[in-house]
């Protein structure tokens, strides 16, 4: 019980960088299966602005790539790249949680 009580006031609130714009990366390697390595990799930006009580985030990916398995890169590369440019903007709750979209299409 205390240690709840503890971790409850050590729970800091979600705040999340209003209207700035932030750029990451997510790098995935995994074994394939003749040898070697298969890996993705994808560039995105991101920008939280206030909407209500919560937040609004946009998001845009930049760029993809994958390499190491011919045939699911080229898979992977076909089902993402008509992403690439095209916004997706999620409502998100106070506490850091997605709860909607509100904006997202493909070209």
């Amino acid at each position: 019980m205390l240690i709840a009580a503890a971790a409850a006031a050590l729970t800091l609130p979600f705040a999340p960088p209003l209207d700035h714009p932030l750029r990451y990366e997510l790098v995935e390697t995994t074994p394939s299966p003749g040898g070697g390595e298969w890996r993705f990799r994808l560039v995105e930006e991101a920008r939280f602005t206030r909407e209500g009580a919560g937040f609004a985030l946009a998001l845009r990916a930049r760029r993809v790539a994958a390499n190491g398995h011919s045939e699911g890169s080229a898979t992977l590369d076909a089902a993402v790249r008509p992403t690439i440019g095209v916004p997706l903007v999620l409502r998100v709750s106070a506490g850091g949680v997605a709860t909607d979209v509100i904006e997202g299409g493909a070209k």
